[in-house]
């Protein structure tokens, strides 16, 4: 999907903006998922933090 330009999503759905590049963007998907066990770094570090305390 992250090939195709943005006339041809159109094609597929009219209500795709310029912004839904962002949706194929690796980091950016990642980094979006910021809910409890999510992917972004935050998330992570935090998951990361109650395990540490967890072997304490």
């Amino acid at each position: 999907m992250d090939k195709l330009t943005l006339e041809q999503l159109q094609a597929i759905e009219s209500w795709f903006t310029a912004d839904i590049a962002e949706a194929f963007e690796y980091e950016a998907s990642v980094e979006a998922k910021t809910a409890k066990g999510g992917t972004s770094r935050s998330s992570v570090l935090e998951q990361i933090q109650v395990i540490r305390s967890m072997l304490d």
